[in-house]
């Protein structure tokens, strides 16, 4: 699918098959805030399942009804984007029983993606242009999954109780990026990665965007530019992997010898994993001015599952053996691939 917009998803119906339900909000009497409306507007919009349209979208604006201060034009931009949110139409291929391949290359995606058929997804090098919201991807049916090249903000991955394998890598180009700070809070508030809603920076904050998705997949590899805060900010949700057997942690994951806490995690919430790889060119080093606000505990964890760990490094942290070590990880089932070797002082 090359260049796919706007024009692939007009006139889809809804899921159930039924036309879309028209909304409507009118008469605000007793709200005394005009922050909590916009609030109230922006979750009674945003929650709505990702394969429900709407046939009609009113906004009754009076303001004699308003028991706060003059609504518009103070916030004449937000309800346009409430509008545009409203008839933002979805990917919704529930009417393709037979579409179960899809990949979908150099995309602009304005829409979320929805099918209880398709199996195979492949996204590559393609623009989620859903500002100021992420895209949401609901395959409830889905095997496989590629998602490498994310333009713009990563999109939200609901449950996938059959994945079996996913390969996820996102880069700079990635717009949940900071150089600040490690979970996409840092304190300068011109930072737009970090704090700007009109990119979507506040949307789904607090929740999982990517791992709670992934949770129930077999085979996973996972490779994050060290700038890419969105991982390390699931991680503080961090689910439990329950059938993850194969996992490899490929050339950017961030702090894998300084902080750690994507192996950490990864180790932790792995009840069943048997293989594991490391695949990095070179020891991260970590940037004093960056701004740390979660470690995970250390908690010793047998890995009684775990057969073999291999390491494939130009060069070889002691810290890497440390967590391995924490984590009840025997030495000799760890392989390592390297052209040069650190101080290997494990403590």
């Amino acid at each position: 699918m090359k260049r796919c917009g706007r024009a692939c998803s007009r006139g889809a119906g809804s899921t159930s098959g039924n036309p879309f339900p028209p909304l409507g909000v009118t008469g605000v009497k007793g709200c005394y805030n005009a922050a909590r409306f916009v609030n109230f507007v922006d979750n009674l919009l945003l929650l709505r399942h990702p394969g429900a349209g709407l046939e009609s979208f009113e906004l009754d604006l009076d303001e004699r009804d308003f028991d706060f201060k003059e609504f518009l034009p103070a916030n004449e931009r937000r309800v346009n984007l409430w509008f545009r949110i409203a008839f933002t139409s979805t990917l919704d291929f529930s009417g393709c029983p037979a579409l179960i391949h899809l990949r979908m290359e150099d995309c602009d995606i304005e829409e979320n993606i929805s099918s209880p058929f398709l199996k195979h997804l492949s996204v590559v090098a393609s623009f989620f242009q859903t500002d100021p919201v992420r895209a949401r991807i609901c395959l409830p049916g889905l095997v496989s999954l590629e998602l490498t090249g994310v333009l713009r903000r990563a999109p939200v991955l609901e449950s996938m109780p059959l994945l079996v394998s996913a390969i996820v890598r996102l880069e700079l180009d990635c717009h949940d990026n900071c150089i600040k700070n490690d979970y996409g809070d840092c304190d300068d508030s011109r930072c737009w990665n970090c704090h700007d809603p009109r990119t979507g920076a506040d949307h789904w904050r607090g929740k999982s965007v990517l791992l709670k998705g992934l949770s129930e997949v077999a085979e996973l590899e996972l490779s994050v530019d060290s700038q890419v805060f969105i991982v390390n900010r699931d991680l503080k949700l961090c689910p439990t992997f329950s059938k993850l057997k194969t996992l490899l942690l490929s050339e950017w994951c961030p702090d894998i010898a300084s902080d750690l806490n994507v192996l950490s995690c990864f180790l932790k919430h792995s009840p069943i994993l048997e293989k594991l790889t490391l695949q990095l060119s070179k020891v991260p080093k970590d940037p004093a001015e960056i701004q740390r606000s979660y470690t995970p505990p250390e908690q010793p964890f047998a890995l009684t599952h775990l057969k073999s760990v291999d390491i494939k490094f130009d060069e070889v942290d002691g810290k890497v053996f440390n967590i391995l070590r924490t984590h009840g990880v025997p030495l000799e089932k760890v392989n390592i691939q390297r052209t040069k070797l650190l101080d290997l002082n494990v403590s």
